[in-house]
């Protein structure tokens, strides 16, 4: 040990902080929560972290060993083994360098990876995708809804490297009950219902990304509790007194304005700087419909489909505001190709707007003339074959017939 961290036994017995002094500071908490685990829990540890010697050279350190106690179980020392992997991490840097070239430069022809589109707006998200996978700081996205900030989180993720998982989750899904739990998991007998251990979302994200849609959301008390695990890289699960670690990374995303949130106090002030570290921004459909074609193409390959988009209807769709974005236009393409060219022009991408504009109509009422309309156009598309109608509109046959009798449908 003398010869590995260059001091001789005199200088080590005279200073019992030496070692400890000796660990670069952003590994100390590591380390000392490490050792505290092992003393608490009464379990060996096992760690790897820096050191800067005496004569300024930095070490990898890979240490394993237990904390042994005296009779009244204070602690007395550590004992175990230490090793030097300095060349090995030296190695392993060159390996991921290199990892990182091949793996930034995946932009192809129509896109960047997964992502597809050539335009100036794209263009620029992929240069903000690259300085961010080549950081382990904090990411807020920002995208109007259906933009495809998963597919962008997901992205970042990928070219980052790390070996951990990726853990979507969207905070406005949970019931506001359960979001603790999930979130930092809990133990048995923590809560009614809890009939064993059960790991959050958080401890899922170890060395990987933890991915959190609609940021915006977070409830508030929830907000503290990530902030504090943000900063210490501790969790502590619901029903349990020992604090966990856990290094992840943080990809928020939000189509809301955080800072009005802020102002309002609906978003702590800490909180939102903790998560804005850095910043990359989504374009909307409406600024990038130079892709258009490309997203048509995507979308046929990815669903398999034989048909093709005519000309008149791409035009229409470049005039379109896209509100929805790549997820309206999707379910737009998707309406299209089952119901096919003959219908388009009476069921575009306005046609819901302009059906829920008649406020003078009783919902009820309106919902009727809306099924009709469905059922018709799919029973005019297979023929008035109710089988295949029935499939078409994914309803089994039985609900299919029952609704063409309520509705007094006959060819």
């Amino acid at each position: 040990m003398y010869k590995l961290i260059d001091v001789t036994p005199d200088t080590l017995d005279h200073g019992t902080n030496l070692v400890d002094s000796l660990i670069l500071p952003e590994d100390r908490d590591a380390v000392r929560g490490k050792i505290y685990t092992s003393f608490v829990e009464d379990r060996p540890y096992q760690m790897v972290y820096r050191m800067r010697l005496p004569c300024g050279t930095i070490k990898w350190i890979w240490e394993q060993g237990e904390v042994v106690c005296g009779e009244s179980g204070e602690l007395l020392f550590l004992e175990g083994i230490m090793m030097d992997l300095s060349e090995y991490k030296a190695i392993e840097n060159s390996i991921k360098e290199e990892s990182s070239i091949s793996v930034l430069s995946c932009r192809t022809a129509n896109g960047f990876g997964l992502m597809v589109g050539t335009s100036a707006p794209m263009q620029t998200l992929y240069s903000q995708i690259e300085k961010a996978a080549q950081s382990s700081s904090n990411v807020l996205i920002l995208g109007e809804t259906g933009t495809g900030k998963e597919l962008c989180a997901q992205t970042i993720h990928e070219l980052s490297g790390r070996k951990g998982a990726f853990v979507p989750v969207n905070c406005g899904a949970i019931p506001e009950q359960l979001i603790e739990s999930e979130f930092f998991g809990h133990v048995r007998g923590a809560f009614t219902g809890a009939v064993g251990n059960r790991d959050g979302f958080i401890k899922a994200a170890h060395e990987g990304t933890l991915f959190l849609d609609e940021i915006g959301e977070l409830p508030l008390h929830l907000q503290v509790k990530l902030l504090r695990t943000l900063e210490s890289k501790q969790f502590t699960p619901v029903g349990s007194n020992t604090p966990q670690r856990s290094t992840f990374r943080l990809i928020a995303a939000t189509h809301q304005n955080l800072p009005s949130m802020v102002k309002n106090k609906t978003m702590r002030s800490d909180f939102f700087y903790r998560i804005n570290v850095l910043m990359v921004k989504v374009p909307p459909l409406r600024e990038r419909c130079g892709d258009l074609d490309l997203l048509i193409e995507a979308y046929l390959n990815a669903n398999d489909t034989a048909g093709q988009v005519p000309q008149h209807v791409r035009a229409a769709m470049e005039q379109h505001s896209w509100p929805g974005n790549i997820r309206e236009m999707h379910n737009f393409l998707e309406r299209f190709f089952m119901f096919g060219d003959a219908s388009i022009e009476g069921f575009d991408c306005d046609d819901c707007e302009a059906f829920f504009s008649d406020t003078d109509t009783p919902l009820e009422e309106s919902v009727r003339a809306f099924e009709y309309r469905l059922i018709v156009q799919a029973m005019e598309k297979c023929r008035w074959r109710q089988g295949e109608a029935a499939k078409l509109l994914g309803l089994n046959l039985r609900t299919f017939q029952r609704k063409i009798k309520c509705h007094n449908l006959s060819k």
